[in-house]
């Protein structure tokens, strides 16, 4: 649905700005808070109040409909407070909306007399750059939620930004007077995949049939029932896989700027890009440069002096072994420590789930290679053509053993979270090695991504044993931005495209 930013008219005061950073808000603050509290929407004499008609519009019950007006004081309270514009949940959207309606309570009370403020809604002007803005705004919204109240705001009234510009936008108003609403079906990616299993194999009750069926049916025979039934099964196996790596769920305390640039490195690529995000910090203090032949690192300055224990290793493996590979492969032992943060959020794949990551998917399509080299065996000795159930074998073998042996590392929240980040990197223009987000940048996306800031003795020794930027790519995820001072915005109104 449309989306909006809350502008507020006046500039947020000292007092309101250091309560972002301070665990007991200041007089004002706690003033504030206590009149949203205080201000009732419901007026006790009317018949239908406001809160029954924003369940009743929405389709919510009035207990759900009581939350989501206490989250929309907290969101009133987060545009003056927070600082920056501040961008509302669809559902908080629905009770500004309302409240609006409410023409004389919104602009004779509520702004005046409890905000202080006039606090104005934006809808946006549609667009890939309004898009983005707003969604930034909604991420900084969420973490000003959470420095202010000191809790994530609850996620069935907050939901993940996919969810939020996604799902949300395409609630429309309708008539039950002119349609009927049928609750469309959903289900998990596991329920699908296992559904599609399960129907596989139903169909397929032939699979139980086929030992006594194979020696009597023609090659064309076989073929018509083999084709269909293998890009099925492959089509199960992926989908499979992709369930599997759970987490999925969306958890609002897993939000990606928490990471730090180690743990998005090992997000993005494991241990090894770590020590690069790591190399090029020491490369941009001056402590790493290149040998004079140019084939070799080489380390300047007092590994003692170093503080931070990745580091002290990159300079012990320098000394060791100068050359980047050997440099990559030594310290990415003590890169590894990222690792244990990021599976502890979920954002990883579990050791222990990643075995059942490959084998379940990997054992459906290895079942039907068996049963076309049964196949290709029966028409070798019966000296029956089988070139092309041959080649269609070896095509198959390549997702089949991908699916054995492809990398298992981030889960499919940790594929959000990492999104999330490369959209709130993607935009910057990186014109100077000095930048202080370039080492965020080799993190997210690689070396490769900085290799024309390199000086060339450096680009040259180092982008190419590190250019493999499949892990670079670009996962689109966006962060939001959120309306300032006390200003809130939704970024919709009006067709948030």
């Amino acid at each position: 649905m449309a989306c909006h930013t809350a502008y507020r008219s006046t500039p947020a005061t000292d007092a309101t700005q250091m309560s972002m950073d301070t665990e007991t808000p200041p007089a004002d603050v706690a003033a504030l808070l206590a009149r949203l509290a205080a201000h009732r929407f419901d007026d006790p004499a009317a018949a239908f109040s406001f809160s029954q008609r924003l369940a009743r519009d929405n389709g919510w019950t009035h207990a759900y409909a009581l939350r989501v007006i206490d989250e929309y004081r907290r969101f009133a309270a987060l545009a003056v407070l927070a600082g920056h514009p501040v961008t509302p949940s669809d559902q908080v959207d629905q009770v500004w909306h309302q409240h609006l309606c409410y023409s004389r309570d919104y602009w004779q009370t509520f702004c005046p007399q409890v905000l202080g403020t006039p606090l104005h809604h934006g809808p946006t002007l549609g667009g890939d750059a309004e898009r983005a803005k707003y969604r930034d705004g909604y991420l900084r919204t969420l973490a000003s939620y959470r420095r202010l109240f000191g809790e994530w705001p609850p996620a069935d009234i907050w939901p993940d930004p996919q969810q939020r510009f996604g799902r949300d936008l395409a609630q429309v108003r309708v008539n039950r007077h002119d349609y009927w609403l049928l609750l469309r079906p959903r289900c998990s990616r596991l329920g699908i995949g296992l559904s599609a299993l399960a129907a596989f194999m139903l169909g397929g009750c032939t699979l139980l049939e086929l030992p006594a069926q194979l020696l009597t049916m023609s090659g064309h025979q076989f073929l018509m029932y083999y084709l269909p039934s293998a890009l099925l099964a492959l089509f199960v196996a992926l989908l499979l896989r992709l369930a599997l790596r759970s987490p999925g769920a969306y958890d609002p305390r897993d939000r990606a700027p928490q990471l730090s640039v180690a743990e998005a490195a090992c997000l993005a690529d494991g241990p090894q890009r770590v020590v690069d995000s790591s190399l090029l910090a020491m490369i941009q203090r001056g402590l790493v440069s290149v040998s004079e032949d140019g084939r070799r690192l080489a380390f300047i300055g007092d590994a003692r002096s170093l503080g931070d224990p990745l580091e002290r290793a990159i300079a012990g493996a320098i000394a060791h072994d100068p050359r980047p590979q050997a440099v990559r492969r030594a310290a990415s032992g003590r890169a590894s420590a990222a690792l244990a943060p990021l599976r502890a959020a979920g954002l990883l794949v579990a050791q222990r789930r990643s075995l059942s990551v490959r084998l379940l998917p990997a054992l459906i399509c290895s079942a039907m290679l068996v049963l076309a080299l049964f196949r290709i065996g029966l028409g070798l000795y019966r000296d029956r053509p089988v070139g092309f159930l041959v080649f269609f074998s070896l095509l198959y073998l390549g997702p089949t053993l991908w699916l054995w042996f492809g990398r298992v590392h981030r889960s499919r929240r940790g594929e959000r979270v990492l999104g999330e980040l490369r959209h709130q990197v993607r935009p910057r223009t990186v014109a100077r090695l000095e930048d202080p987000v370039v080492p965020l940048v080799v993190a997210l996306f690689g070396l490769s991504a900085i290799g024309a800031l390199l000086p060339l003795p450096l680009r040259e020794l180092l982008v190419p044993t590190s250019a493999d930027s499949g892990s670079s790519g670009a996962d689109g995820s966006s962060s939001d931005d959120g309306g300032g001072g006390g200003d809130g915005g939704c970024g919709g109104c009006g067709g948030g495209d």
